[in-house]
């Protein structure tokens, strides 16, 4: 993988991080509201914090890759 698709595959994983608190938000005003379901808060919340750590994962790799390739 080239440099530049490193620098942009990482500023998506980046971008998309940031959508994740307002989506945590969004589900428990929704919970709170009596919109969603316990059940369903529960699986969507899961669902979100496992897309997170995935790309928590992949931006290290990413990082990694960038270091080995910056020396």
């Amino acid at each position: 993988m080239n440099t530049s698709q490193t620098e942009k595959d990482r500023k998506q994983l980046e971008a998309r991080n940031q959508e994740f608190n307002g989506m945590l938000l969004s589900l428990y005003t929704g919970k709170a509201k009596g919109i969603l379901t316990e059940q369903r808060f529960v699986k969507l919340t899961e669902e979100l914090e496992q897309e997170q750590e995935s790309n928590q994962k992949r931006l290290h790799d990413l990082a990694m890759m960038q270091s080995w390739t910056d020396t």
